[in-house]
């Protein structure tokens, strides 16, 4: 019965191994570690016994916590759409927290980049049309659903170019503190906005590439 136990704890400390989804891997370390706290209860190994008690409730508890972030979020119906058009990398409950961690700027006829500075912040378009400005030439158009300067943002470098709100636009910001902040609450979240901004980036290559 002990080589039982034992055997079948490792085994499925095996398996946890291959698997790649955090909160499958959790749910298949249950079972292994119910099987050492048994082995340690038949064996009456005492640190075996509190060892396996402890890293049970640690994992029941990140279990829990991941199906409380993975329940279902109803988005409205404007937020929505962006989340499906531009931000589908995340899942909606990860989305709404990196939304919500943003704030909202309306733009009039006025640069919100400006060429040989350091952007501040981190803009996304909600509506409206920008022009990308370089030494007063206009270079690209810019619309709702892209972001605005990202590249100088991440890299720190300055900007190359000007970006000019054509008309009123609206726009999404978050500066660099509150995405510090998000990366310590949620640290694959960020990942998943570097992708993102990744794709927003080769999809102006390509655009500029077709266009020249």
């Amino acid at each position: 019965m002990h080589d039982v136990l034992l055997n079948l704890g490792y085994s499925l400390n095996l398996l946890a191994l291959s698997v790649r989804d955090v909160l499958l891997l959790r749910l298949v370390l249950l079972p292994a570690q119910l099987s050492f706290l048994s082995w340690g209860l038949v064996a009456g190994i005492r640190a075996a016994i509190a060892w396996n008690v402890i890293f049970i409730s640690i994992n029941l508890f990140q279990v829990l916590r991941i199906l409380r972030e993975r329940r279902p979020v109803t988005l409205p119906s404007d937020i929505a759409s962006i989340h499906q058009e531009s931000f589908s990398a995340m899942r909606p409950r990860e989305f709404w927290l990196f939304w919500e961690t943003g704030r909202d700027k309306v733009v009039s006829d006025e640069p919100f980049v400006h060429q040989s500075e350091k952007p501040s912040e981190l803009m996304f378009i909600v509506s409206g049309v920008a022009k990308v400005v370089r030494d007063g030439s206009t270079v690209a158009e810019l619309g709702a659903g892209q972001f605005a300067a990202e590249m100088s943002f991440l890299s720190g470098k300055l900007a190359s170019a000007d970006v000019v709100a054509d008309g009123e636009i609206t726009l999404k910001a978050w500066d660099q503190s509150r995405l510090s902040l998000l990366e310590q609450v949620n640290p694959a979240l960020l990942l998943k906005l570097q992708r993102i901004l990744s794709q927003d980036l080769a999809a102006k290559a390509l655009a500029n590439v077709s266009a020249g």
